[in-house]
């Protein structure tokens, strides 16, 4: 189970990176609420299969590289405010993920 887990955790990281380095439109959706969703799938993906501490590391590390990236590509705007809500939404993502286990384990 454990591979299909991190599985899904790459194919997810994948599909943020391509939407972060794509040329945004008008019907592009963005902004604050997509950014904590994103990065909380992302944090409730490898808090299936990794240690808490490490899925906050690993989540806003990616966040930092991928806000790196966007500083290099002439059509997207790195900001601090997304890497802190990325940062935000791998933690939520990871505690809802916990809370769930603890639930069903009754």
């Amino acid at each position: 189970m454990k591979s299909f887990w991190r599985a899904a955790t790459l194919l997810w990281m994948a599909g943020i990176l391509v939407v972060s380095l794509l040329p945004g439109t008008a019907a592009t959706p963005g902004g604050t609420v997509w950014h904590l969703l994103g990065y909380g799938v992302l944090g409730a993906l490898w808090g299936q299969w990794r240690a808490g501490w490490m899925v906050w590391l690993l989540a806003t590390a990616y966040g930092a590289v991928i806000e790196g990236l966007q500083w290099l590509v002439p059509y997207r705007l790195a900001e601090t405010s997304d890497l802190l809500t990325n940062a935000a939404g791998a933690l939520a993502g990871l505690a809802l993920t916990r809370a769930w286990a603890r639930l069903r384990r009754g």
